[in-house]
């Protein structure tokens, strides 16, 4: 059971709730803010009181007109996730198995091969993949170029970070606009020392029109091995957008 809430705090996002007096690593400054402590804490006390019930308390109530077609209950639709690798596919096999459509891009076509024709991934000996997964190594096809039908709901983001700026510039051309991105990745990329809100929005963004992508983050303490085996466990989505965070939570 992968249980998700949507948390109401640009936690990885900077904000109006000001920062910590600053401190530096190297020549770059470093901002503790305020919201993070805050999201730190409350899941802190998750462990203390009870997952369930905290996850509920921290609900986000959204109105019923959303950007996203916004509702209490739960949604589906077609989820592209970036990257192959053991939380990427941990994440394919529990939104398969929440209903939506999900589409693996993957780099090696032998690995596409294995999870299209023999509904196995090599990280998750033993588990058989449902039908509702594909795996493609063509960013055409992952994100639906060209078809508006085939276009995804939500891109997931499970590259490591330090190959996320070089991954991210190769398939940006591709990527459909508007179409909310939830990054799975976690730390620091080294030779900038950003974060990936930092990194995905220098990346993706427009100067010249102004665009930025919608963004979203995951994390919490769950692992590859026990979110693919369905074993309880869960994880706060943070955005500055708190309807966009909801509606993700309800199709994860």
């Amino acid at each position: 059971m992968f249980v998700l809430s949507a948390l109401a705090y640009a936690a990885l996002v900077p904000s109006s709730h000001g920062t910590l007096p600053v401190t530096h690593i190297g020549n770059k400054p470093v901002s503790a803010l305020r919201p993070v402590r805050v999201a730190l804490s409350r899941m802190g006390r998750m462990t203390q009181c009870g997952a369930s019930r905290q996850l509920r308390r921290l609900d986000v109530t959204t109105p019923k007109a959303d950007l996203m077609r916004s509702s209490d209950m739960h949604v589906t639709g077609r989820i592209t996730i970036m990257g192959g690798g053991s939380f990427g596919a941990s994440m394919a096999i529990s939104a398969a198995s929440k209903g939506n459509n999900v589409t693996l891009f993957v780099r090696r076509q032998e690995l596409a091969d294995e999870i299209n024709l023999q509904r196995s991934h090599p990280r998750f000996q033993g588990i058989v993949l449902s039908d509702n997964i594909k795996a493609t190594t063509s960013p055409m096809e992952a994100f639906g170029v060209g078809t508006e039908d085939e276009k995804p709901d939500l891109i997931i983001h499970a590259v490591p970070v330090q190959a996320s700026r070089r991954f991210l510039t190769s398939i940006k051309e591709h990527l459909p606009r508007h179409v909310p991105i939830l990054s799975c990745s976690k730390g620091i990329e080294l030779e900038t020392l950003e974060l990936m809100h930092e990194l995905i929005n220098e990346t993706l963004s427009d100067a010249s029109s102004g665009y930025q992508p919608p963004l979203a983050f995951m994390s919490g303490p769950s692992f590859a091995d026990e979110v693919s085996r369905g074993m309880a466990t869960g994880a706060v989505i943070a955005s500055n957008d708190k309807r966009l965070g909801k509606r993700i939570a309800d199709m994860l």
